[in-house]
Order: C-alpha cells, then structure tokens, then sequence
C-alpha cells in the first residue's frame, strides 16, 4: 500500500464506522442510529461508477466460509474500443493497484498479511480487451490480510479500491462469520 493510500484507508475506515453507528456517545457525538455491516454494504455499494470509466470493475468473495476464502476480479471494457491493460496493474496482482481494508464491528482493522510474488513480469505484453469483453481471476484474501487471526464470531467489512491509470474504482464485501 502506497503512503498516500494508508491515511486514504484510514478516512474511508473512520467514515464507514461513524455512518454505521460505531461512534461513542459519551463523547458529546449524539447517538446514531445502528445498522449491520451487510445494509451498510447495500446502502453504500449503490454508487454509481465514474461516467467517463473505460472499465467496470466488480469483485465478489469465494468460498467465504472456507478456511481460505478468495476475491474474484472481473473487468469488464465498457467502451466501443479496443482497451490495453498493464498485466501487472491487474487487480488479481498484489502490487500498488489494489488496497483492502478489512473492519471488524468492533472497528479494530485487520492485520495486513504478506506481500506475494505472482511471477508476472512488469515487461509482460499487455492485454487487450475488445468491447464488451471481460476478464477474472481469484485472489486469496490471504494475499491482503493474516486471516488467522479473524475471530469467527463476527463479519468483516471489506473495503476494496483498485486503481487503473488515472481511474479508482471501489467496492464494499462482507466476509461472513
């Protein structure tokens, strides 16, 4: 994660956590009203996407209850052109192009897990995509967080946001307990 991605996270993090009623009341912050991690996901995962974005870009959870659960990438070109895409600025590479965020109810964040090589060169040819045509691939949420350490017994909020040249793409996903 980039230096400028971190405090990004942080403000997305503290906003998301306030707006889900996790504030204290005893702090002179009136009382929010509560609502689950997943009507939160509902209520903020409704956004429309950037108008002018070559790309649309979902993720969904694998497997969420296995002992390795994994996030499916798909892109899709939403343009009437050809596209080329950077093979190691795709979202199922762990470099600078994906941040995740994983909070507990609780509001502690998730330990960020170890950096993995995915043996793609950075001098790879890069993919074009006809209009229209998409693209996925898994990733293990391994990749981002040390999952070991997740208590069972609550969901996590997942913040995912993926950055293509100059466009960011976001999302919301609930990994249940």
């Amino acid at each position: 994660m980039t230096n400028d991605a971190r405090p990004r996270a942080g403000l997305i993090a503290a906003s998301l956590l306030a707006l889900a009623g996790c504030s204290r009341s005893d702090v002179g912050i009136p009382e929010q009203p509560r609502i689950g991690i997943t009507q939160l996901t509902e209520k903020l995962g409704a956004s429309k996407p950037q108008s002018e974005a070559p790309l649309s870009v979902a993720a969904e959870l694998i497997n969420p209850l296995s002992a390795e659960p994994s996030v499916r990438f798909k892109l899709t070109n939403i343009t009437q052109q050809p596209i080329s895409i950077d093979e190691f600025s795709l979202p199922w590479r762990l470099d600078v192009s994906v941040q995740m965020t994983g909070i507990l109810p609780s509001g502690r964040i998730l330990p960020i897990g170890p950096a993995i090589d995915t043996g793609i060169e950075d001098d790879s040819p890069p993919r074009v995509l006809a209009p229209g045509e998409s693209i996925s691939e898994d990733r293990t949420l391994a990749a981002y967080f040390v999952l070991a350490n997740r208590p069972r017994d609550s969901e996590v909020l997942l913040l995912w946001t993926y950055r293509q040249k100059e466009y960011v793409y976001s999302g919301l996903l609930v990994l249940p307990h």
